[in-house]
């Protein structure tokens, strides 16, 4: 008995999809697939929604059993069920082998059969036996990206001739049930995506309230509409204190004309760089790089993205930078000895101030000159050789005496020691210490 109503003898009678196979291939396309995962509906509880649709399939036309059936690889699941028989009752879902509503999802298209126990495809359903399923009439749940979801059906214990009203009437409440799928979906699609946004978001703040730098983003009119927690550090002020201020607040007087051209230059659409001191709570001046971007918004500049670094520290290290060169150029252009430096083929590239002293020339006239032809003839294999074994050795100091030119056309007896730095970027040359030893009687002389 199937809704109450006795089940004659068989009767065949099909209307649409005339030749089906057994296992309809459309059921487990990927991508049909993915489209019913995407609605999110798939082992739901049962909704109002969809609840209040199948009974009034039933009432209308006549049908004691109404499906919103959802048609998955295995199985088909019931969003909405109406008139089971008993023991039936609770049943959310079958195997795809009960199903008939799968081969409407296979053939995309309305079908409608009087007596299933005569159709040559339908007759093996174990729906027919186990279920006591005559007549069937269903229509598919088509998505607008054309992905055929399951069927909306209507069932009935007897043989039974379904009109075209029938099934128009049943398109009219899948077109229903469509509508509340796809609302569905895209409010589940709107939350996914708020909730992506939403990490975004708390990824972006968590890295700019924890990066290195001060981070700014003002209006157009140059005031702060957020600080980071490093930029409020920076000042020694909170970062709620500084919103709505102008950059102005917080720039030096010397400093604001600069600030003003920079705005200038990103409401232009520019990203540049600059130098500004910023001024702390206590009164005291930081030296600051900023590099500002333009803030756009569909195309138009509405304000500006600046990061902030320190530059105390920096300013310090160039400052003893400074310091150390001037101690170093001191040192060489007071000592005694003559310093020269060569690259690797013995070309000078220094001379310093004591040439003059040394050997009577100017520094720059030696530079560009190979210190070979310099030496005497006597003296320059052993030279080169002991060249060659500097470049050859970086960093290993090596001695030398030999005779080396005089502005004067003289030879002057020099005592040199040359090391090799020519693989440190900071120097790059053969450095060579000199002394004259003119005065020094010659090794072994009684």
């Amino acid at each position: 008995v199937w809704g109450g109503r006795p089940c004659p003898e068989p009767r065949a009678r099909t209307r649409g999809r005339s030749r089906m196979t057994p296992d309809p291939p459309r059921a487990a396309e990927p991508d049909r697939l993915a489209a019913l995962r995407r609605t999110r509906l798939l082992d739901t509880p049962p909704e109002e929604a969809f609840g209040r649709l199948t009974p009034l399939a039933s009432r209308i036309l006549d049908a004691p059993v109404a499906l919103v059936s959802l048609v998955v690889r295995d199985r088909q699941f019931f969003k909405s069920a109406v008139g089971f028989p008993e023991g039936w009752t609770h049943v959310r879902e079958t195997p795809l082998s009960h199903s008939l509503c799968q081969h409407v999802v296979a053939t995309g298209v309305p079908l409608a059969v009087e007596d299933a126990r005569e159709h040559p495809v339908l007759a093996a359903s174990p729906a027919i036996g186990m279920m006591g399923m005559v007549s069937y009439a269903g229509v598919p749940l088509s998505a607008s990206d054309g992905y055929v979801l399951g069927a909306f059906c209507v069932l009935d214990g007897q043989p039974r001739a379904w009109t075209d009203r029938e099934v128009e009437v049943l398109r009219d409440l899948a077109a229903s049930v469509v509508t509340e799928i796809e609302l569905r979906r895209d409010a589940s699609i709107r939350a996914a995506m708020e909730e992506e946004l939403r990490r975004e978001r708390d990824f972006v703040l968590q890295l700019v309230n924890t990066m290195g730098q001060g981070l700014t983003v003002t209006d157009a009119e140059g005031r702060f509409d957020f600080v980071n927690p490093q930029f409020g550090r920076l000042l020694g002020r909170s970062a709620d204190e500084l919103l709505g201020k102008a950059g102005e607040d917080v720039v030096a007087a010397a400093d604001r004309e600069a600030l003003r051209q920079a705005r200038a230059q990103w409401r232009a659409g520019e990203t540049l760089s600059y130098e500004l001191g910023l001024v702390r709570a206590d009164g005291s001046t930081v030296p600051a790089l900023l590099t500002s971007a333009p803030r756009l918004e569909e195309g138009r500049v509405v304000g500006s993205i600046t990061v902030v670094s320190n530059l105390t520290q920096r300013k310090r290290n160039e400052e003893e930078l400074r310091r150390s060169e001037r101690q170093f150029r001191l040192m060489i252009e007071n000592a005694t000895d003559l310093i020269t430096l060569l690259d690797d083929r013995g070309t000078i590239r220094y001379g310093s101030p004591a040439v003059r002293r040394v050997l009577g020339y100017e520094p720059d006239a030696l530079v560009g000159r190979a210190v070979f032809e310099m030496v005497h003839p006597a003296d320059a294999p052993r030279v080169r050789e002991a060249f060659a074994r500097i470049v050859d050795n970086p960093g290993v100091p090596l001695g030398v005496e030999l005779r080396f030119l005089h502005a004067d056309g003289t030879w002057r007896h020099m005592e040199a020691t040359g090391a090799s730095f020519l693989d440190d970027p900071a120097v790059g040359s053969v450095v060579v210490n000199s002394r004259d030893v003119s005065d020094r009687p010659p090794a072994g002389a009684g």
